[in-house]
């Protein structure tokens, strides 16, 4: 789920891309720190499609590239190619493949390079026809609308120093956090950061740090679903250790496993000088309704409010992306 939900940026992100894409000169945004030395990094090795050249899910095929030198893709298969073969920082490509008419399976290779940095991506294309998909979305937010700010991509590029980043109630942000829908877990505490495609919550003395997702959109009375998002660790020093939960903060619902309406920790961490890396959370939740308000948060404190001495460190700073509350029917 989480690489189906890094690459579903909506149509939106295209556009902005598009237009990012021509005031640039590329496709991207350009990581202009000179002194930095090339990176380069895809999200994924292989990717697997249908007869019709997309995922079994219906969804278009794609890359997540950083390369904040620039990159270059080229193919060894006629049949196989992207929409944009070449350009530099934080870019989602599209993979193109034309219809499996040859009834056999076949392979293809897609070589992304960057300087003297390569990365080889496999395509396999099978005869098997895409899944119509059925289950309802509730509510989905990737953050794709703050591409066009060119706020720094820590995760990315770690070019924060380079690029700003702005909380949500700065001039060019409220408006669009507004239509999120979504609200700060503690609105007393420092507010979520902006960055390029994902919210950062850096309050070093916050430990509850999160958001309440808006009202849901469910009709035709409760359903079951599942919460999922991806979670990136901060940190200096030692690094940060973040426990994360999701929590039903009112309406009705239960949480699969949990006791109460808060559900177990799952715990990351980001060690010094380790890299940033995105980890997916998914959690069940039954019998929720469009009443239903759901909080996704680090746990820091305990329900007494005393300091959790599982914790290392009292740091849980964290990037939050790719909010997905989605039916089941399992």
């Amino acid at each position: 789920m989480f690489s189906q939900m890094k690459k579903a940026k909506t149509m939106m992100l295209a556009v902005v891309a598009s237009v990012l894409s021509l005031s640039l000169g590329s496709c991207g945004i350009d990581d202009k720190a000179e002194e930095a030395g090339p990176r380069l990094k895809v999200d994924t090795a292989v990717v697997s499609l249908v007869k019709n050249g997309l995922l079994e899910s219906g969804e278009t095929p794609s890359l997540i590239i950083t390369a904040n030198k620039g990159y270059e893709i080229t193919s060894d298969s006629p049949w196989l190619t992207v929409d944009c073969p070449t350009g530099f920082g934080y870019k989602i490509v599209s993979v193109i493949a034309e219809e499996n008419k040859s009834e056999a399976v076949r392979e293809g290779h897609l070589l992304i390079k960057s300087f003297n940095l390569a990365e080889t991506v496999t395509v396999k294309q099978s005869l098997k026809e895409p899944v119509i998909e059925t289950n309802r979305t509730f509510y989905s937010e990737d953050f794709s609308w703050a591409i066009a700010l060119g706020y720094c991509d820590p995760v990315g590029t770690d070019n924060a120093v380079t690029k700003p980043r702005e909380h949500i109630d700065f001039d060019k942000i409220a408006p669009l956090w507004a239509e999120t829908g979504l609200t700060p877990y503690d609105p007393t505490k420092e507010l979520p950061i902006v960055c390029l495609h994902y919210i950062l919550f850096n309050n070093n003395g916050n430990f509850d740090n999160g958001i309440i997702l808006p009202k849901l959109n469910i009709t035709g009375g409760s359903a079951d679903a599942t919460v999922s998002w991806v979670a990136c660790p901060d940190g200096g020093g030692q690094g940060d250790r973040v426990p994360m939960v999701v929590e039903i903060v009112s309406g009705p619902g239960s949480i699969d496993g949990a006791d109460g309406q808060v559900s177990e920790v799952q715990t990351i961490e980001r060690p010094r000088p380790s890299p940033f890396v995105w980890t997916p959370f998914s959690y069940t939740l039954r019998g929720i309704t469009s009443e239903t308000r759901i909080a996704i948060r680090s746990r820091g404190l305990l329900p007494d409010g005393t300091w959790d001495s599982n914790q290392p460190n009292k740091y849980c700073r964290y990037f939050l992306d790719n909010i997905l509350v989605k039916e089941t029917t399992e």
